[in-house]
């Protein structure tokens, strides 16, 4: 319950910080595009690339991170699981010699 809560208060903030940020990028070269000239126009549309770039690929890397961490706890699970199984079969056979 308490993680569902948590959960959706992050989504709303993400969502909320998204469209504020999407309209930013969207209007600031509509209100700069009389100020400025065409190579200004064109360095802050390289900007602009650039910052998209740079969220998408720490996005994707936060992602990829997450899921690594999550194999690594499947292959934790895994060997654990292995082991006790191991273990019982040890403990039988001595059993049966015992």
């Amino acid at each position: 319950m308490k993680k569902s809560i948590v959960n959706i208060i992050k989504s709303i903030l993400v969502s909320l910080s998204t469209l504020v940020i999407g309209f930013i990028a969207i209007s600031l070269p509509f209100n700069l595009f009389n100020t400025l000239t065409a190579n200004e126009m064109r360095m802050i549309f390289l900007c602009e690339i650039i910052v998209y770039s740079i969220l998408f690929t720490l996005f994707f890397l936060v992602k990829e991170k997450k899921e690594e961490k999550e194999k690594q706890k499947l292959k934790k699970k895994i060997l654990k699981q292995k082991r006790r199984i191991q273990l019982l079969k040890d403990l039988e056979e001595f059993n049966m010699v015992a």
